[in-house]
């Protein structure tokens, strides 16, 4: 079901993993040890915008609404929604991506194309240990354009450009427009 709404990355992890993180002290009150750190590759936006809900923030709300029809009951934390959690730290320490010298966690495949969305806390114990990642070595110039930054969104879009890996994963002028500037012009079919 995931899969099928656009959230095609679910990596299963053990909650206990977080222990040690600050700001993860929600999730070790709830319990639970099984845990799904949801996320999504570019093959979110087409699904999401046939299906995107009229409104404000129709990321959001499409996000929440596939993800709590799909675990009714869980415990679940959207990146979006307090109380915040640090997904990009909970994403190094569940072994799901590494954290670049850019502050952007980095996956082995996808590099900085990817959104987290939610973690979902499932009752039973973890049913495998997270796999380990490659070794994680910056060869491109991404704390240089980093160090440039400013206000404006494309300088954050450089920073992401910039990573060596996961190039082919890039998202589209569309999807990238959309998650900086949240214009809801670009939900629109093209005419």
């Amino acid at each position: 079901m995931l899969g099928d709404a656009g959230f095609d990355l679910v990596h299963e992890l053990d909650l206990a993993c977080l222990a040690h993180e600050p700001g993860t002290e929600a999730i070790s009150s709830t319990g639970s040890r099984r845990g799904l750190l949801i996320a999504n590759t570019r093959a979110l936006w087409p699904i999401f915008v046939a299906n995107a809900p009229v409104g404000t923030d129709p990321l959001d709300r499409y996000t929440e609404a596939v993800i709590t029809t799909a675990f009714p009951g869980a415990h679940v934390w959207f990146a979006h929604r307090a109380p915040y959690l640090p997904f990009q730290r909970i994403a190094v320490a569940a072994g799901f991506a590494a954290m670049g010298p850019t502050h952007l966690a980095i996956h082995p495949t996808y590099g900085p194309w990817f959104g987290l969305r939610a973690l979902v806390g499932l009752p039973g114990e973890p049913r495998a240990a997270p796999p380990r990642l490659p070794a994680y070595s910056c060869t491109g110039d991404c704390a240089a354009v980093f160090a440039r930054t400013t206000d404006a969104w494309r300088s954050w879009l450089a920073v992401r450009d910039a990573c060596c890996i996961g190039r082919d994963h890039r998202y589209s002028e569309a999807q990238l427009a959309y998650h900086y500037t949240k214009d809801p012009a670009l939900l629109l079919p093209a005419q």
